[in-house]
Parts: C-alpha cells; sequence; structure tokens
C-alpha cells in the first residue's frame, strides 16, 4: 500500500514545473498558475476548443492577402537561393572536371616518356614524380 502512495506523489511531482528553468528561478505563482492551465488543456472539450481555435486562427491567416504575398515571396526567395545553389555547384563541378581531365594528360604525358626511354614499370615507381 505504501508504494501506491508513492507512485502518486512522485507522478504528480513529475508534472510540476521545476523551480529552476535554464538556471532562472521560477516564482511559486507561476508554477501554481502553470499546473491550472496543464491541468485545463488536459480536459478533451478544452482540448477541443483550443483546436478550433488554432484552426479560425490558420484559416484566417491563409484568407489574408499579405501573409499569403509574404509566403510567396518567401518561396520564390528559396527558389532563388536553391537555383544560384545549383549554379554554384555546376561551376565546381566543371572546374573539377578540368582538373581531373589535366591531371589525366599529365600522368598519361609521364608514362608515354617513361616508355619512351626503355625504364620499366618498376624503375618508375622508384623516380619521384615532377613538380610543377
Amino acid at each position: 500500500m505504501g508504494k501506491g502512495k508513492n507512485k502518486k506523489k512522485s507522478k504528480k511531482k513529475d508534472e510540476q514545473l521545476p523551480t529552476r528553468l535554464a538556471g532562472v528561478p521560477l516564482p511559486e505563482n507561476l508554477r501554481e498558475v502553470a499546473a491550472t492551465a496543464q491541468q485545463l488543456v488536459r480536459h478533451p472539450v478544452v482540448s477541443d476548443i483550443i483546436s478550433a481555435g488554432v484552426l479560425a486562427a490558420i484559416a484566417a491567416l491563409a484568407e489574408n492577402e499579405s501573409v499569403r504575398r509574404a509566403a510567396r515571396s518567401a518561396g520564390e526567395e528559396a527558389e532563388d537561393a536553391a537555383g544560384e545553389a545549383a549554379r554554384t555547384a555546376s561551376r565546381a563541378k566543371v572546374a573539377v572536371k578540368a582538373a581531373a581531365g589535366a591531371m589525366g594528360k599529365r600522368l598519361l604525358d609521364e608514362v608515354k616518356s617513361s616508355a619512351g626511354t626503355g625504364k620499366g614499370a618498376k624503375s618508375a615507381k622508384k623516380e619521384p614524380a615532377h613538380a610543377g
């Protein structure tokens, strides 16, 4: 029987706001008001009323032309930013392809020059590549 009472106390204690939040002390009256609000929100009728209010606010915002304009503008700005990122990536791709092509050409030239001097693959590994 003693365990049941302890569980109720611990459950009730878990639902309360802490005395400090992010290092800031919370006044007792604020914690009491928050606990009352928390109990109200759990009631099905109150949660339905809150849901209806939120939906009404969303509908009102959706009908407001200035809100729609702002949302459209934000979408256009995001689209412009995505386009610029794609253009930058494309330029980087071209630069990497050019560098890889130049590196491949230089490697091929070195292999050809090593083959022309009569040196084998074993001796070519021992010689360091020319920088520059």
